[in-house]
């Protein structure tokens, strides 16, 4: 299962980038013969985010990423096969930057994914968050020994609100 998620990520990346420069070159240059390499590119990344997404649910990785990555990816394939007929016309450039946004989400999750296999299999658990604003947490070490003193490195620090930090290595007497 790991040389299929490793391989499938790789083709991910390198899918992105070239249904990336492609993009911009229609963007840019008006080359419309490229659309079918652009198009494989594109169904290349879709099938590696649901390949991302199938490996990490079967094995045991966090469902709601996972769901997410193959719904995502779901979205960009629609968005991508209707995206000429949607607004022909000077209003097609919105369809434009969210056919865009959505590629660049698409390559975020996959990243996602593959980070948070590389933290599992490391033995590091996902991060701590908040449960207010859902942000990461830093694990913070605990300056206590086990048996309560100050670890080594670890100063006590005494600070009243209308005075500078003060500290010292050493005891209170």
């Amino acid at each position: 299962m790991n040389a299929v998620f490793l391989i499938a990520q790789q083709v991910l990346r390198v899918s992105f980038v070239g249904a990336l420069i492609l993009g911009l070159v229609f963007w840019t240059l008006r080359a419309d013969s490229l659309l079918g390499l652009h198009m494989l590119f594109g169904i290349l990344v879709v099938a590696c985010l649901w390949t991302l997404g199938a490996v990490t649910i079967a094995s045991g990785g966090g469902l709601p990423l996972s769901l997410g990555a193959i719904g995502l990816g779901l979205l960009v394939l629609l968005l991508g096969l209707t995206q000429t007929s949607l607004r022909p016309g000077p209003g097609h450039f919105p369809i434009q930057v969210l056919h865009l946004l959505l590629g660049v989400t698409a390559i975020g999750f996959g990243e996602m994914l593959g980070a948070r296999r590389r933290r599992s299999r490391n033995g590091q658990a996902p991060p701590r968050s908040s449960p207010k604003t859902g942000r990461a947490v830093p694990e913070r070490p605990s300056p206590l020994c086990p048996d309560g003193r100050f670890a080594a490195g670890f100063q006590r620090t005494v600070r009243a609100p209308f005075m500078p930090r003060l500290s010292w290595p050493g005891s209170w007497h």
